[in-house]
């Protein structure tokens, strides 16, 4: 089946466009007006993300971001079901990036976005704003790499915007913040 997308014409030109559109509904993401449009984009960026990956042969960041979704969705309802809330929910499911991760196994490459989304999962975790900002920060450069490795032009320039993003609000809300706290 993947050879099919593979053989498209349009595959090329399809699969920047389908970066293109995950790293839009990406940049859209914060502003959102609600925490659930905030999950729902988020979800929706990760499944066009695995969509281009697909199209590249890149299996381990296509179905991490399946895996990735479907830890959003978990994440946005731990506030309304109580078991979520048990440290064991983030175990199990930094177990199955793992597993991805292991299946999908295509040389050390591979093991970047693993290591990511191990990372991603315990800051989303977290409820503490600094952080989650602070871990988040090293989720991008794997990705990044990875991107470049992988020929994903769009994700490449989604990490360059996010790690730039990170860093401001690290600067604003966390340094610039403690700094005029302090004098």
């Amino acid at each position: 089946m993947i050879e099919f997308f593979k053989s498209i014409t349009w595959a090329e030109d399809g699969n920047k466009a389908i970066g293109v559109g995950a790293m839009e509904l990406g940049i859209r993401l914060f502003p959102a007006k609600s925490r659930a449009g905030i999950q729902i984009m988020q979800m929706t960026a990760g499944l066009i993300w695995m969509t281009q990956f697909l199209l590249l042969g890149a299996y381990t960041g296509a179905f991490l971001n399946v895996v990735g979704a479907v830890r959003n969705l978990i994440y946005s309802r731990k506030e309304k079901v109580k078991f979520l809330n048990s440290p064991a929910v983030p175990a199990l499911i930094m177990t199955a990036f793992v597993t991805v991760g292991v299946l999908t196994y295509d040389g050390p490459m591979s093991l970047l976005p693993v290591a990511a989304m191990l990372i991603s999962s315990v800051a989303l975790y977290i409820t503490e704003e600094r952080k989650i900002r602070f871990l988040s920060f090293f989720v991008s450069p794997p990705w990044l790499v990875y991107d470049a490795y992988t020929g994903s032009i769009p994700g490449v320039a989604a990490e360059i915007f996010t790690i730039c993003s990170i860093g401001i609000a690290i600067w604003r809300y966390d340094i610039r913040k403690t700094k005029n706290t302090e004098g």
